[in-house]
């Protein structure tokens, strides 16, 4: 990671009368990974004003090069650079550019903060640099990065020589009539403002363009072709007193939902879709996010959950069996199966035949081996449903989704059980964007869409599974989640099981971060441009499957519901492992973050996602292969 050396920095100019800075990479940095990247934002502006498609990021390139070409060993300056653009509205243009690099720019914080030591401490404060923009842009720049009390401000496009030609450096000294063994340079050009300094006897410190403003998840990531990872690099520091929990989701999670949303208005486009339909619960900060960018769609949060859609879809397929597609494939004992249907066994423990086939509450069933008395006793339990299903329909109906409209579902996804249960209950086809879609062989084809994965088979999914878990809990809203429906005066309404997190501190913690990161974003000229799936999940991707060792004992004793509450990834004291090796494995199958568990037993391991997925493989090797064994 790059870090600003503070107290080296302060122990070479000590004894100087002239602290000299740089300023672009140094005190300030752009939010984007390249200069050009600007001219791109312009022509974005430009069009949202005219109307009109340019060749503008080309044409401005050229431009600057063929300027530089005539006038080899001097500076440019913006208007002669536009004097070579062949474009209408070209002085238009150019005051969007200058407009956008005085937004695009945000404070070096860590650099800044030695700045301003220097001058608390009585220094003589000096800024260089090579530009082409006027000095008035400049001065804006650096107003607003609060940067002030430099004596002065020495800008190459102005003084008509340069930095990297060491005149620029001359100049200041005989302008300021010094000596060069007075004065000390900061900049982050290693030729530039490191070896042309000392040549002219000027001492100088080496800045890293990459200075990274944060400790957390991307401070090995490269950011050279990342406009979020900068972004978030550049604006995290100001949010430097807050906790871990925020900051892991300003960088982790806030790009992820960000980009997801941009990508389901996207789709919702491309398929011509006419409403929206964000999912309960996981999908309540999501749809949030979504209303915020895209008030014009057509948007609703429909609470709906597969326990309170597993009824009404049994009925619907007509077949009891059909229990197990809203589920995972696993054996159940019967009063489990019961329970999910909200039918208490005194219902039925009277029945002839419960006493015919010997049948126990605890009876265990497997849906690859159902016993053969279990379609008689579906036919009892599916007359018991028809009878209670009926507010569902009206919930649903309220929606008007039984209505011919061709209607979105957003979910996390996975499986698309949802999508397949309200698409059998209303009898018609909805598209589906998941964050992540793997297709449930038993299902009939649907409309799928994946954000992260889109698969066909469920193995494929395999190297995926370490985002399943941890994800859903960290979209959870402090709500149970919809277990059924009742009637109110006009309408009906949904009923909410208790909610499993007891403490909701840490969850909202990482959210605030999130939200922080996608309204600093949206204030930005930033907000023009789409992020592309892999920029917005690559800092959530590693603290998924590769989270240091505090990441993973922060997040490990986080709740998770699935028929069962279990915690993401708890792990014992290791002298209870020792004795009991059979405990390990047994804690490590019903953790819900493999790779937070393993990063706790192994705390060497750097990447626990290569562990885990190497147990999922020969695990599904074993069984073989059986998609429907698999279990997302």
């Amino acid at each position: 990671m790059n870090t600003f050396n503070y107290k080296l920095a302060e122990i070479l100019s000590k004894n100087k009368e002239i602290i000299s800075f740089d300023i672009y990479d140094t005190l300030i940095k752009r939010n984007v990974p390249n200069p050009t990247d600007v001219f791109e934002l312009v022509e974005h502006e430009y069009k949202k004003i005219h109307s009109v498609d340019l060749r503008f990021k080309e044409l401005r390139i050229e431009a600057e090069k063929k300027v530089r070409k005539e006038n080899i060993g001097y500076e440019v300056t913006l208007d002669s650079i536009y004097e070579h653009i062949d474009l209408p509205n070209k002085n238009d243009l150019k005051t969007i550019e200058i407009k956008m690099e005085e937004s695009i720019c945000e404070p070096n914080y860590p650099v800044i903060k030695f700045f301003n030591q220097c001058i608390s401490n009585g220094k003589q404060v000096i800024l260089i640099t090579d530009m082409y923009l006027p000095e008035l842009a400049i001065r804006n720049i650096l107003k607003k990065c609060n940067i002030s009390k430099y004596k002065k401000l020495y800008i190459s496009s102005e003084v008509g020589v340069e930095k990297k030609t060491g005149k620029l450096f001359e100049y200041v000294l005989k302008d300021l009539g010094i000596k060069a063994n007075q004065m000390i340079h900061f900049g982050d050009r290693k030729k530039t403002d490191n070896i042309i300094p000392r040549l002219k006897g000027i001492s100088s410190f080496y800045v890293s363009p990459n200075i990274q403003s944060t400790k957390q998840i991307i401070c090995n990531h490269d950011l050279s072709s990342s406009i979020v990872h900068r972004f978030v690099s550049n604006n995290i520091y100001k949010y430097n007193n807050n906790s871990e929990l925020f900051k892991w989701g300003y960088e982790a999670f806030g790009p992820l939902l960000l980009g997801f949303c941009m990508w389901v208005h996207k789709k919702t486009v491309e398929n011509d879709i006419q409403r929206v339909f964000f999912l309960a619960r996981d999908m309540n900060l999501v749809e949030q996010i979504y209303k915020e960018l895209y008030s014009e769609d057509d948007i609703y949060y429909l609470e709906v959950s597969r326990r309170s859609l597993r009824g009404a879809y049994i009925v619907a397929s007509g077949s009891f069996d059909s229990v197990f597609d809203t589920m995972t494939r696993k054996k159940y004992l019967l009063i489990e199966l019961l329970n999910t249907l909200s039918i208490d066994w005194q219902e039925i423990c009277e029945l002839e035949i419960i006493k015919k086939y010997s049948i126990d509450a605890y009876t265990q069933i497997d849906p690859f081996n159902l016993p053969i008395w279990f379609e008689e006793l579906g036919n009892i339990v599916l007359s018991i449903l028809k009878n209670r299903t009926n507010l569902t329909l009206q919930y649903l109906q309220q929606f008007a989704l039984l209505d011919d409209k061709r209607d979105a579902l957003v979910d996390i996804g996975w499986h698309g059980t949802t999508q397949n249960a309200l698409e059998r209950i209303c009898q018609k086809n909805f598209t589906g964007f998941y964050f992540g879609n793997t297709k449930r062989i038993s299902f009939d084809k649907m409309n799928m869409f994946g954000y992260w994965f889109d698969f066909d088979k469920e193995e494929d999914a395999l190297p995926y599974l370490a985002i399943v878990n941890i994800l859903e809990v960290m979209l959870f809203p402090k709500i149970g989640t919809t277990i059924g429906y009742k009637q109110e005066e006009n309408y009906i309404s949904p009923i909410y099981n208790i909610c499993e997190m007891e403490d909701f501190s840490k969850v909202n913690q990482f959210q605030q971060g999130a939200m922080a990161f996608i309204k600093d974003y949206l204030c930005s000229p930033l907000k023009e441009i789409y992020i592309e799936s892999n920029d917005a999940i690559a800092a959530y991707k590693i603290l998924a499957y590769k989270p240091t060792l505090k990441q993973a004992k922060v997040l490990a004793d986080l709740p998770y519901e699935e028929e069962k509450n279990y915690c993401m990834a708890k792990v014992r004291k290791k002298r209870e492992y020792i004795q009991n090796p059979a405990q390990l494995f047994k804690d490590y199958g019903s953790a819900k973050w493999k790779e937070g568990f393993i990063k706790q037993i192994c705390p060497l391991i750097r990447n626990p996602y290569r562990i885990d997925l190497a147990i999922k493989k020969r695990r599904y090797k074993k069984i073989g292969g059986c998609h429907e064994k698999i279990t997302l």
